[in-house]
């Protein structure tokens, strides 16, 4: 789910999901985190006892948490600042009372209830996609993992978000494991259809999970494959982070261009042809073969 790109609001979200976090983690309670009247060195107890294990939150609260964030010590002399607060901040609330229900909107929609399946089944079990995550990232499998987003097509943000967010925290876990030494192995990611998923605003592609896991998944043994339609979908920042390119077929000069290869004869391809572009070495033209059925 994207929030937003307003650093206020973004904070508040971080700390609302905190909160959230605390309450039903530390204080075992599937309801808010009551911030007023609560004093700081409380908070910060509870805070230091959260850890990986404890990412879970019910995010169907997360509107509601947003305005226990809004709060400020009293405006007269029974001002507490050994309190994180002691009122609602009715001013601020009421400037972000759009974002507050935009976020409450989202959380009921069908998309974000159908992808994230928040509601309870009796006698279903259902795991934590971090949990899943971490489990195939740390774990050697033969099976492969795939994400399905189709429902989201629609909202394009949204997969947008969806998909920086898992690749970044796949960096986060395969980083962590190098750092403890753990038992490493190589792990594929493939995108299709990649230029759905890359920020809209070029600016943001330094933050985009994608980005960040060209750049620096190799040293966590994470490896990227993506398809797009034209190469012109992609940055160049992008582009130059591949050290291997197959191109199929493609007519507009303006695409080979791109990858300056201007006189590739692409046209000429015949189904399953690809010309295969690697630093340093000249085109080779392959043949493609399908792996065979089972």
């Amino acid at each position: 789910m994207q929030i937003s790109h307003d650093e206020r609001q973004r904070e508040l979200v971080d700390r609302a999901i905190q909160s959230l976090r605390i309450e039903l983690n530390i204080h075992h309670h599937r309801g808010l985190y009551r911030k007023i009247g609560r004093t700081t060195t409380e908070f910060s107890a509870d805070a230091s006892r959260l850890g990986s294990w404890s990412k879970s939150y019910p995010v169907s609260l997360l509107a509601d948490q947003l305005v226990e964030e809004m709060i400020i010590p009293f405006e007269n002399q029974h001002a507490d600042y050994h309190f994180l607060g002691q009122q609602y901040d009715r001013q601020l609330i009421s400037r972000q009372w759009e974002f507050i229900s935009t976020i409450r909107h989202r959380l009921v929609s069908r998309d974000f209830r159908e992808l994230f399946d928040v509601s309870s089944h009796s006698g279903r079990v259902c795991y934590e996609l971090h949990f899943v995550l971490q489990m195939y990232l740390t774990k050697r499998s033969n099976k492969p993992l795939i994400v399905d987003l189709s429902h989201l097509t629609e909202a394009g943000s949204v997969q947008r978000a969806l998909i920086s967010q898992l690749l970044n925290e796949m960096l986060v876990i395969r980083q962590r494991s190098a750092r403890a030494k753990e038992d490493m192995f190589p792990v594929e990611l493939v995108i299709d259809e990649a230029h759905r998923y890359l920020p809209v605003d070029q600016r943001q592609l330094a933050d985009n999970g994608v980005f960040r896991l060209l750049r620096e998944g190799r040293k966590a043994d994470l490896s990227l494959l993506i398809t797009t339609q034209s190469t012109l979908d992609l940055p160049d920042r992008l582009r130059s982070q591949f050290a291997t390119v197959l191109i199929h077929h493609l007519a507009s000069v303006d695409e080979l261009s791109y990858l300056h290869y201007q006189q590739l004869p692409t046209v000429e391809l015949s189904t399953g042809e690809v010309f295969l572009l690697h630093h340093g070495l000249s085109p080779q033209k392959w043949q493609v073969i399908a792996p065979p059925n089972g």
